[in-house]
């Protein structure tokens, strides 16, 4: 399965090879970590005893389940989508010269080098039992490859998309999200409870936080219950945050101001310069 797949993505043997290879070092990393925790070690520990970062370290020991092999590099559907299905229909067309597919799609202004459409077509030959004859045949039964399959799920992308809204997500963003859902169908509600406070966050619905609580704590997750205590702990500045119009952007933006006129003359600036520097424009405004 996996072959017929990269073989579809167009990948030659050699860079299939090579992310089995990686797949199988971050599986023996996973159990050396998980080994390590089991000892009662922490992130910092086991990172020093395996010889790695120690923020590779905590998120090896913070999974749940073995790292999935990341089929798909980051824009490569996007890639693939404008030069595939086009190959794929030459050569249901009977085409089988690679230079002449070439030809046709730069005329068409689809960017794609000549190895690639001949890689494919190599691919296509090998999948269909066909050999390496350039003649044009007559047409036959589709080919229909198998659907490359969805690009592995990472933690930055998840909390890109659990952060967003529905309407905000790409057709992809769906697709992803679809599958992850199945494969976890615990995160749903998780999923449902980030769009709540969301929502509240956008909307001022301050009002709502203690019915938020509430269902945080019947969730049982440890990670938004860690938030949430977090969030208890200066409970009247989140509500005022969720609830109130007013926004400390302004003093943010004058404390900005003075630390960028400080470290443009750090070593070469008294402070009578500095105050005169910082006060001389309010000064200008007033009159």
């Amino acid at each position: 399965m996996l072959e017929q797949h990269a073989a579809t993505l167009g990948r030659t043997t050699t860079q299939d090879n090579s992310g089995r290879a990686e797949h199988e070092r971050q599986l023996h990393l996973y159990e050396q970590v998980q080994a390590a925790k089991a000892r009662g070690l922490s992130g910092n520990a086991i990172a020093k005893l395996l010889g790695i970062h120690p923020v590779t370290a905590c998120k090896y020991a913070n999974m749940a389940t073995p790292p999935d092999r990341l089929l798909l590099p980051s824009g490569t559907f996007r890639r693939l989508a404008t030069y595939v299905p086009s190959i794929y229909q030459r050569w249901h067309d009977g085409c089988r010269n690679g230079a002449q597919i070439y030809e046709e799609l730069r005329r068409q202004g689809i960017t794609v080098s000549v190895s690639t459409v001949g890689r494919s077509l190599t691919i296509l030959r090998a999948e269909c039992g066909e050999t390496g004859k350039w003649a044009t045949v007559a047409p036959t039964v589709q080919y229909i490859p198998q659907a490359p399959p969805l690009p592995s799920f990472t933690p930055r992308q998840g909390a890109i998309v659990f952060s967003k809204t529905p309407d905000q997500l790409t057709p992809r963003q769906k697709a992803q999200l679809d599958q992850v859902f199945a494969r976890e169908p615990a995160l749903v509600p998780l999923y449902d409870l980030v769009q709540t406070f969301g929502q509240m966050a956008r909307t001022l619905g301050g009002s709502r936080l203690d019915e938020w609580f509430l269902q945080v704590d019947a969730s049982g997750n440890a990670h938004l219950h860690a938030f949430a205590k977090s969030l208890k702990k200066d409970e009247a500045a989140v509500r005022a945050g969720l609830s109130e119009t007013y926004s400390q952007g302004p003093v943010e933006g004058h404390v900005h101001r003075v630390k960028l006129i400080k470290r443009s003359g750090y070593g070469r600036m008294s402070f009578p310069l500095l105050r005169q520097r910082v006060l001389s424009p309010q000064r200008g405004k007033a009159a």
